[in-house]
């Protein structure tokens, strides 16, 4: 039995944890025991069924509060303690704190880049701390994997790395007309209605403020769509705000937080995803994977664009209203180029991985 530590700030729904939950649903359990270390001390999203696999999931201080020695201590006791063979770390620069530990407690590191998050438009103090952190993660760890090519550069520079594609469950993201029926129908959205969707947190490099701006426009000239916004974040009650504003309420649906993201995709007819900076970009995976047209920044590296069903625009509303008016609203079918995604696959490769280190 392999002992592996994941290494995450929590178990809320979003694009790595929704990654992570797809490898503890496929891996084999009997050579790999899995457990999680996360920073928050609330009840996350996935914490039932995590429990359910019979996974443990052990809560650490958060570093802010007790400083980062007794931090790097506290994941070095924690892997003793455990007896973990590797530890596989998803927190990006704070990484390196995590690479400290191992090292220390004498265990294999991997680190793992999810985001193309790099130096630019940050203080000089933090500069110089992600500067710091990327040698000591180069120095600590054993194998280095990313998203994508460009999550990986951000991170690792120069440095060699491995790309394991944050894959879903194909199966659950194919086209459903009757799950589309059914959730049009419980947020009343006539079939004549054009309803453009969005699934991902609530935050700054999502880009919602760019989407209601779009929509703003778009809606006051036909009064025919609809906007979907799936998802929560910090930024949730502001984005709400913006729409009471600008007075396209009725026309503009919060879903909240849900578990079955997968379903919402089949009630769509467009999704858009302007995403400032991305490591890879899983929703439009998914969105893919259900056939939906798209529409996306320039952000969004090339490894997520799998058809010719997606559209790439530049930041400027114009052109985005513009697309928008002139795309047609067909899904195609893709699910059979999509098996470099498929998380069964990426989990045997994961377990090959675990199985050398």
């Amino acid at each position: 039995m392999i002992n592996i530590l994941h290494v995450n700030t929590t178990m809320n729904i979003g694009g790595i944890e929704s990654f992570l939950m797809g490898i503890i649903r496929n891996v084999d359990k009997s050579k790999y025991n899995i457990k999680f270390i996360c920073y928050k001390n609330s009840k996350f999203d996935y914490e039932d069924e995590i429990e359910s696999l019979g996974i443990k999931i052990i809560r650490i201080s958060d570093p802010k509060k007790i400083g980062l020695i007794k931090h790097i201590l506290e994941i070095k006791n924690i892997i003793e303690k455990e007896n973990i063979d590797i530890v596989h770390s998803h927190t990006y620069f704070d990484s390196a704190y995590v690479s400290i530990a191992a090292r220390l407690a004498k265990t294999k590191m991997i680190t793992h880049s999810h985001t193309t998050e790099g130096l630019n438009n940050v203080g000089i103090k933090r500069k110089i701390k992600w500067k710091i952190a990327k040698k000591i993660i180069k120095n600590n760890s054993n194998l280095l994997l990313a998203c994508s090519k460009e999550a990986g550069k951000a991170l690792f520079e120069n440095r060699s790395f491995r790309i394991i594609n944050n894959a879903i469950d194909i199966e659950k993201f194919s086209f459903s007309k009757e799950i589309r029926n059914k959730i049009r129908n419980k947020y009343n959205i006539n079939d004549n209605e054009i309803l453009i969707g969005h699934i991902g947190r609530f935050d700054t490099p999502k880009n919602h403020k760019f989407i209601i701006e779009i929509f703003n426009d778009l809606v006051k000239e036909n009064n025919n769509y609809k906007l979907m916004l799936v998802g929560d974040g910090n930024k949730f009650n502001e984005i709400k705000e913006l729409v009471k504003e600008n007075n396209i309420e009725p026309n503009v649906i919060f879903v909240g937080s849900v578990k079955d993201t997968y379903n919402y995709y089949n009630a769509f007819d467009l999704f858009v995803f302007p995403s400032i900076y991305e490591g890879l970009g899983i929703s439009l995976i998914e969105a893919q994977a259900n056939g939906l047209p798209s529409l996306i920044s320039k952000s969004i590296p090339k490894e997520a664009i799998l058809n010719a069903n997606v559209k790439i625009k530049p930041f400027n509303k114009e052109e985005w209203i513009k697309e928008i008016k002139s795309l047609n609203i067909k899904r195609i079918d893709i699910v059979g180029q999509l098996n470099s995604y498929n998380i069964k696959e990426i989990v045997k490769e994961l377990e090959k991985i675990y199985t050398k280190l």
